[in-house]
């Protein structure tokens, strides 16, 4: 059907000059701004004209003069639904205005159920206007199925009235399917009833208080009610309604009373209250059957009844003319819905109603609203200003961008969005597969509240809610609804990606989605580079610990204050590396690097388009000439790129932030805390490209463990077997990765056998100044009666040594006691699954302790300067944990008391003494030795082996720059005596030298 393509003409011009067309000012003013809107834009239009100045008419006059082949209304209530299809089916309010005279009318057809189906989509189709509400129409409520293809032309009109109302996720979907058809909005206040401004173009705005002049408006007449004592405010209320309705309706006998309830309960309570004052009203509500509401509006428009009470929006479309006292027995909170509530009485009519009368009581207002009901002008002069004071608002900070590029079911605009200038920098290693457009998939606690691609689609910008359990009320049903701000830029011509997240847990998903797994995030030795050649001064600068932090040196320190890379000491590159740095150049501006996350900030917050300016900047220094190093302070080590290891890894460590607690799933998907992140087996494979072996998780309820490969490019590591995700808690926040994804965000340090570190892909090199002071090498030891190739006696493996000597063990702890003899040494034997050491002394008078790590020489080997007899570093470097530590003792203790650890034993000394120690025993005021006792070490071949003596010095200087000694017990092997079979002794039993 084309109906008003067909009857358009019919209609008189458009003319400001012909007062007499019949046309209202306001009327003309909206076609023209409507006509001239859709002439460049297919965006949503937005009008607000004030309530009773003809939006209906509007709606007709527009569906004739944009010749639509259909019409669509959305209204927000069953009771205006049916309203609106009468108008449209005799369009007798332009009858009346003298505009239209012909009798042919247009079909018009008003959805009672949901449009579930093509064949209902179809019949509708054939229709001139249709009418619905949200809940028939919206494929957002369930049951309601999209409009067909075919259906809707960019001819087709939809119209929201009292667009106020519209809950935006509802909007939002009705924009994505009604996406073709041309779209208005109309209200009487551009803005929603919490204030917020509607997501449509505002494209025609007519004042309220020109609608006054022009006497569509009328005075209002307010009364403020006061109850005295105790008295029922209500009953108060109902019985100043009859004494105002009974001096109306003497002189103006259509006035009928409008009476606003706070809800269905309070409506029937109303009811009975005005029964008892003598006046006869009927309720009008949501509640009701629609022709139970039809009847009660007959019966007031006849006079059978004196008023209706009416709940929320029921209230503010109905075009009844003769409601002209109002009575709020519950004024509206908010500012909009207090002016289409009160509009209903405000407008002019020809029939003899009279004056508006409102009534209320000024003790239930709070806030803003407060002022309109105390003083007796501001209802005739305040409200005008008020409005135009929002409109203003809305006209300035608010653009509307083509729905194409933008989806939104929160009220904001994304000139409204100031991240603040922080950013992950990735590189994509395919930039053709580089979608901003593609839908990112979230569970269903996770929704896109608004989500536009700018920038020639190189800006991605999404806004997300999620609903949360409460951390502290975890076993109730409450949520909490959190938004998070998500930012994607690709600076032009560049393989940057910028990332900007309030939520790494979502960001993850939307890169995977957006990239898949082509993203790379900047390395430290390359995100440094963003700092520019630029004469800066430094605010703060952070070194991150190489190794495990001890007691005395932490994982992480920070120097704060004016010029702080004067603070930074030579010997502290020995220990750590670049953390992050943020500088102050001269011309003011700020700028920080994060290495280990490839981050980059300034202190700012600003516009997307002022943040995609940032990134460019950042951009050119990153892609100018690089030099990997913090500009000024190129004595700390950022670290440098390498495609192979140097040498083999002989051990790696893992440790992450403390204040994180990690938990994993075990077997019976039981939450699990983690120990220990632990490799083993370690080998390089494709010429040193990659580290393989075997990752092992220790948690409370047992391990998991599977095969890796790690590998110096993207994607890093990959896994044998799949392995539970890890969660990391901090307080009310929760983060859970995948492993790699964890060991991404937390990298192990690799230690390699040439003294020198891997961690993240990045090479620290050893300081080529170290040297190794000969009192680490201890060469004093007689291991005449130890069989060296034992380490330990193990008679149910059939581990022992030979016939008349010692194991290393044994050799070891006769030493140690023969030393602590008429001492207060205590010598604990610790050789168990996570032990602290094999042998750990403790020396109450000298404040010490010794943690002894023992390693056999290797079978059928000499004594000689292998990295393999060094394999005890590794239980070397993991004793930092205690170096410093205040529970050390506290843990000593707990393993031997009550023999809790059956081969944790006490050697010489008691439980008591170390009970007596705990007292007031303060980490920080002991001194530390670690002690490898290696007899299959050389130690004269290991001076002159540089790989050898590179990795033991590296070791000392590690050890020594968290406050504990080195020292290694080894062998003279050109003058030692000691037994086993090692190479030359495979035809004897008998001591070798």
């Amino acid at each position: 059907m084309n109906y008003f393509k067909e009857h358009f003409n019919e209609l008189p011009s458009l003319s400001f000059s012909d007062v007499s067309s019949g046309y209202r000012e306001c009327q003309l003013g909206a076609i023209w701004a409507t006509l001239a809107h859709f002439t460049s834009s297919n965006s949503p239009a937005l009008i607000s004209m004030p309530t009773g100045s003809g939006k209906t008419a509007l709606m007709m006059l527009l569906s004739f003069f944009l010749r639509a082949d259909r019409v669509i209304v959305v209204e927000p209530v069953v009771i205006l639904r049916s309203q609106t299809a009468s108008k449209f089916s005799d369009l007798k309010d332009l009858e009346k205005a003298g505009l239209y005279s012909n009798k042919e009318k247009p079909i018009v057809e008003e959805i009672r159920g949901k449009v579930a189906t093509t064949d209902q989509w179809k019949c509708l189709a054939e229709k001139d206007v249709v009418v619905a509400t949200p809940h028939t129409i919206s494929p957002e409520y369930n049951g309601v199925m999209e409009p067909p293809k075919g259906i809707l032309t960019h001819e087709t009109i939809l119209f929201i009235d009292e667009a106020h109302h519209s809950a935006a996720i509802t909007w939002k979907k009705l924009i994505e399917c009604f996406g073709k058809c041309k779209i208005i909005l109309l209200t009487a206040t551009p803005f929603r009833n919490d204030r917020r401004r509607l997501l449509a173009k505002l494209i025609y705005h007519y004042p309220l208080r020109k609608a006054i002049d022009a006497s569509i408006y009328s005075r209002i007449e307010y009364h403020n009610v006061f109850p005295n004592g105790d008295e029922n405010k209500d009953y108060r209320l109902a019985e100043a309604a009859k004494q105002i309705y009974e001096e109306q309706s003497s002189k103006h006998p259509d006035a009928r009373l409008l009476v606003r309830a706070e809800g269905i309960l309070h409506s029937e309570e109303l009811v009975q209250i005005y029964k008892k004052v003598g006046l006869k009203v009927g309720e009008v509500n949501y509640k009701k059957t629609l022709a139970e509401n039809k009847d009660n509006l007959d019966r007031l428009k006849i006079g059978e009844l004196h008023g209706i009470v009416c709940v929320n929006q029921i209230g503010e479309g109905l075009d009844l003319p003769k409601l002209k006292i109002a009575v709020l027995h519950k004024p509206g909170q908010s500012f909009p819905a207090t002016i289409q509530f009160v509009g209903r009485i405000c407008r002019e009519t020809d029939l003899d109603a009279g004056q508006p009368q409102l009534i209320a009581c000024s003790d239930d207002v709070k806030g803003q609203l407060r002022q309109l009901y105390l003083r007796e002008n501001a209802w005739h002069d305040l409200i005008p200003d008020l409005i135009e004071k929002i409109v203003e608002g809305v006209r300035t900070r608010f653009s509307f961008h083509e729905f194409g590029d933008i989806e939104s079911v929160l009220d904001i605009s994304p000139e409204q969005l100031e991240p603040f200038f922080s950013a992950r920098v990735f590189r994509s290693e395919s930039m053709a597969d580089l979608d901003f457009g593609k839908k990112t998939e979230f569970d269903e606690m996770v929704k896109v509240s608004l989500r536009e691609i700018t920038c020639g689609r190189r800006l991605l910008a999404l806004v997300t809610e999620k609903e949360s359990n409460i951390p502290w009320a975890s076993t109730t049903d409450v949520q909490s609804l959190s938004y998070d701000l998500h930012v994607y830029y690709n600076p032009d011509q560049t393989s940057f990606i910028f990332e900007h997240t309030t939520c790494e847990s979502i960001a993850s998903k939307i890169r995977h989605s957006i990239a898949g797994n082509d993203l790379i995030r900047l390395e430290s030795y390359e995100i440094v580079n963003a700092l520019g050649r630029k004469q800066s001064q430094y605010l703060m600068v952070g070194l991150s610990g190489l190794i495990k932090s001890s007691g005395s040196v932490p994982t992480y320190k920070t120097y704060m204050g004016d010029g702080v890379e004067n603070a930074i000491k030579i010997t502290d590159r020995r220990v750590f590396s670049a953390g992050h740095a943020l500088a102050r150049y001269s011309t003011g501006e700020t700028r920080g690097v994060a290495c280990y996350q490839g981050r980059v900030w300034s202190i700012q917050r600003g516009s997307l388009e002022k943040f995609a300016d940032w990134c460019d900047q950042i951009a050119n220094c990153m892609n100018g000439n690089l030099r990997n190093k913090i500009p000024g302070i190129e004595t700390l080590s950022a670290g440098s790129d390498i495609v192979q290891f140097p040498s083999k890894p002989f051990f790696v460590y893992s440790f992450w932030n403390p204040n994180f607690m990690l938990k994993i799933a075990d077997e019976k998907n039981r939450d699990s805390q983690i120990h220990s992140i632990g490799f083993s087996s370690i080998n390089l494979k494709d010429k040193s490209k990659k580290m393989t072996g075997t990752l092992t998780i220790c948690h409370s309820n047992g391990e998991e463990k599977t095969k890796f490969e790690y590998g110096l490019a993207h994607p890093y590591w990959v896994f044998e077997s799949n392995m539970p995700r890890i969660n990391l808690e901090k307080g009310d926040s929760e983060i859970s990765l995948d492993l790699k994804g964890f060991l991404c965000d937390n990298p192990p340090t690799i230690f390699l056998s040439s003294g020198g570190i891997v961690r993240s892909a990045t090479y620290y090199e050893s300081p080529s100044e170290l040297s190794l002071d000969g009192e680490v090498l201890d060469t004093s030891r007689d291991w005449s009666e130890c069989d060296i190739f034992v380490e330990f006696r193990d008679k149910a493996k059939g581990i022992e040594p030979l016939p008349g000597f010692l194991s290393v063990h044994e050799q070891l702890e006769k030493w140690l006691l023969n030393e602590a003899y008429k001492t207060q040494r205590i010598v604990i034997r610790d050789h168990a699954k996570n032990e602290i050491a094999d042998y750990v002394v403790v020396d109450p008078k000298d404040k010490s302790f010794t943690f002894y790590h023992c390693k056999a020489c290797t079978i059928e080997k000499r004594p000689g300067a292998r990295i393999n007899e060094l394999k005890a570093l590794e239980q070397a470097l993991r004793s930092i944990n205690y170096v410093g530590s205040n529970s050390i003792l506290s843990l000593l203790t707990e393993r031997v008391k009550g023999n809790k650890r059956k081969r944790t034993v006490i050697k010489k000394g008691k439980t008591k003494s170390l009970e007596k120690i705990c007292a007031d025993f303060r980490g920080i005021e002991w001194t530390y030795e670690i002690v490898i006792v290696s007899p299959g070490l050389d130690c004269s071949r290991s001076l002159k082996n540089p790989n050898t003596r590179a990795l033991l010095a590296s070791c000392s200087e590690w050890l020594e720059n968290v406050g504990a000694k080195f020292r290694v017990t080894g062998i003279e092997s050109s003058s030692a005596q000691y037994g086993g079979k090692g190479t030359k002794d495979k035809k004897t039993d008998q001591k070798g030298k």
